[in-house]
């Protein structure tokens, strides 16, 4: 249902909203209106501007409706509504309040304006002359219009809400929304949004899902934009959130602004969902929208490897003297620094992965999510020709070895996928100071961690090589800029061979290769 535009809106001959208000008789002096322009065609905002001058003019009174129901309801929202205008408060913290209101919270405090207006010109009518024809005219389209009003509202609030805790509400969600992922990605899928969705609860409590406001939802997005990383470590652990919050936390110690943006988008799908299937208000999520984040650019959020850091990397101990116990910690680096590859990509790998083109016999590493392999988005699927160095260095002979139908039989799957153990091994290995002594020290979060090698190919063929951006994303896996998600993995040979020319660009003059052991005796047996 379209929500009426307030009576002290109109519109002037260029479409433009217009505040328009009688002024009380006895302060007028050469006009009966006080008429501004609102300054937008937008009713939303147009909407927000005009409450904010109507203060000037009037503030909300407790007014009476028949209904004792609806008038509970009016007199908690006039209530909050004086709370949060007494004494005319500056124009922001006012506007923080009225748009905290869901649809039917703005129309009720609306319509109340409205009504406070026809019971004072009822009582006015009914003061006149009771016997006064026209006072009594006006009297009975008073009442006419009180009764419209009510029923108006009636409409406006629609049918009630099916009452069930946020924890209820959640399991349900997530039911539903398992019927939408494959069977392998169900344990992944709930793990992950599960916890996001919980820190409603943690924040707010364990309420109904109809007993939530909008108020609700901007104390939880308030409190989620002051919580620090890893909230249930070090010196946070044991605490509550209320706890948390009352602890004074530095601004480099509070969530990314892609974490941020990871909880409000799966807060704010939920809280629609609830929506639409009548558990909760209208527009709840409108305060999770919006929200902009000091994010760095893209290119920005993982360094890249310098010349430096590579040679101390591939020429460290485990590389040129000890070796490696594990085959996954030989060649996982060696295949990120050739392909650009991610680094779950890697570690998921099947012997059958590594697959030779029947027409053009180039090597190459197909990506996919067979198996019980996954790959976020569909173009993240593709072939990558093996580059020349890994064939130098006797990968293939590696390959064909196996007796195994994983590419490294060393690695288990986790909860966070085949690469967890890698992932840990790599950082205490080698970014640190006291082996290859890659970590910075500035604590900035400019250290380079394994998706660097990524951003290092990207960013070499790029800079060295001039590959246009789209060639790189293919290989690398990603969007093209201004391309549909339409990328095949089952590219033609032509663009195979294309591809092998560009990975064989690849040189790492700071790193010699021949210092690095064959993997043979690099792979401790």
């Amino acid at each position: 249902m379209t929500l009426r535009t307030p009576t002290y809106i109109t519109t002037n001959r260029l479409g433009i909203f217009v505040f328009q208000i009688r002024i009380p008789r006895q302060l007028r002096q050469n006009r009966a209106f006080f008429r501004k322009s609102l300054g937008t065609r937008n009713r939303s905002e147009a909407v927000v501007r005009a409450r904010r001058l109507w203060l000037m003019f009037d503030e909300v009174k407790a007014r009476f409706f028949d209904n004792i129901e609806m008038f509970n309801e009016a007199m908690k929202v006039l209530g909050n509504y004086d709370a949060n205008t007494t004494g005319l408060k500056a124009w922001d913290e006012i506007e923080s309040y009225l748009t905290q209101l869901n649809s039917y919270e703005s129309a009720l405090l609306g319509r109340a304006i409205d009504y406070r207006t026809l019971r004072d010109k009822h009582n006015s009518a009914a003061a006149v002359n009771p016997n006064d024809p026209q006072a009594l005219s006006e009297l009975q389209a008073c009442k006419e219009s009180i009764t419209q009003l009510q029923t108006e509202l009636r409409s406006i609030r629609g049918p009630s809400l099916d009452s069930r805790p946020l924890s209820s509400l959640i399991a349900e969600y997530l039911e539903e929304a398992k019927k939408g992922w494959s069977p392998k990605n169900i344990k992944k899928n709930s793990d992950s949004i599960k916890p996001k969705l919980e820190l409603l609860i943690h924040v707010l409590g364990d309420l109904n899902g109809s007993d939530l406001q909008r108020s609700s939802i901007v104390a939880f997005k308030n409190a989620l934009l002051s919580l620090p990383k890893n909230r249930t470590k070090g010196i946070y652990a044991n605490k509550t959130i209320a706890e948390i919050l009352e602890m004074d936390i530095p601004d480099d110690a509070k969530l990314s602004g892609n974490t941020l943006k990871s909880y409000l988008g799966r807060a704010s799908m939920f809280l629609q969902w609830m929506t639409k299937n009548n558990y909760a208000l209208p527009d709840l999520h409108y305060p999770l929208q919006g929200i902009r984040f000091d994010q760095k650019p893209d290119h920005e959020q993982r360094s890249t490897f310098t010349d430096d850091e590579l040679r101390r990397l591939f020429e460290s101990k485990e590389y040129t003297v000890t070796g490696h116990k594990r085959a996954s910690y030989y060649w996982v680096p060696l295949l990120a620094l050739f392909t650009g590859a991610r680094q779950s990509e890697l570690c998921q790998l099947y012997k059958s992965d590594i697959r030779q083109d029947d027409e053009t016999g180039i090597w190459y590493i197909d990506i996919n999510q067979e198996e019980d392999k996954s790959i976020k988005k569909a173009h993240h699927a593709r072939m990558v020709p093996i580059h020349k160095q890994l064939i130098k260095m006797g990968f293939l002979d590696y390959v064909r070895q196996l007796n195994h139908p994983r590419l490294f039989p060393d690695l288990t799957k986790k909860r966070d996928g085949y690469g967890q153990r890698f992932s840990r091994w790599f950082c205490d290995t080698y970014i640190n100071e006291k082996n290859c002594g890659i970590r910075r020290g500035k604590n900035d979060g400019t250290d380079p961690v394994f998706h660097s090698f990524r951003h290092t190919v990207e960013t070499k063929l790029d800079h060295e090589y001039h590959i246009p951006s789209h060639h790189i994303a293919h290989l690398v896996g990603q969007k093209p800029d201004g391309k549909s998600v339409t990328v095949n993995r089952y590219i033609k040979p032509k663009h195979l061979k294309d591809n092998q020319k560009i990975i064989n660009k690849l040189t790492y003059a700071c790193i010699d290769f021949s210092k690095i052991m064959h993997w043979k005796r690099g792979i401790r047996s």
